[in-house]
């Protein structure tokens, strides 16, 4: 067995976030009973002092793109964050992640090899960055944010009613590492 790089551990499961995070976006698209409610869903918040559906694929979108620009700087321009002011729809929602997806599967192997120990600046809040080595980034900041904040999509979709299960999550990153499925009686 290959051993794992940091291509694997980045970008592969950061898409795989974002894979998951397009099926709960699809499910809710068609559990929705109309257009009209389905475009109230960027506004839903788990809690009062939460941010909304659309601030959490804002952050899965803005983590993707970030943890490219930091690992593999050349392969994107300085691409400005991307405004959750622009997600007023389930659809904006989704074409969000899509552009994720691509960005994120445009990215190679080869375009992190060697770049574990490299340093970044990492914001971790309005006033305050830390620095650390890129695989520390990875394991310690995109990936938990990612994760974080899909699985708080997740959250919302499922308390306002969309019948999300722990499938629908977790099929992104199980799948194509299944190898055979035993069906038991």
């Amino acid at each position: 067995m290959a051993p794992i790089t940091l291509f694997d551990i980045s970008i592969t499961e950061i898409l795989r976030a974002n894979n998951s995070l397009k099926v709960i976006l699809q499910a809710a698209k068609e559990h929705a009973p109309s257009p009209e409610v389905a475009n109230t869903y960027p506004a839903l918040r788990l809690a009062d002092d939460m941010l909304p559906l659309s601030f959490q694929v804002q952050t899965v979108a803005n983590t993707s793109k970030r943890a490219i620009m930091r690992l593999a700087p050349h392969k994107t321009d300085s691409l400005p964050d991307w405004d959750a002011e622009e997600l007023k729809t389930l659809d904006d929602l989704i074409a969000r992640v899509e552009k994720s997806q691509a960005m994120l599967e445009a990215v190679k192997p080869e375009d992190v090899e060697g770049v574990d120990d490299k340093t970044v600046e990492c914001g971790t809040g309005p006033k305050e960055t830390a620095i650390m080595a890129a695989k520390g980034y990875v394991l310690g900041y995109a990936i938990p944010n990612a994760f974080f904040h899909n699985a708080t999509a997740y959250a919302i979709l499922r308390k306002e009613g969309v019948p999300l299960g722990k499938r629908h999550f977790l099929n992104s990153f199980m799948e194509p590492e299944v190898k055979e499925v035993i069906k038991k009686e």
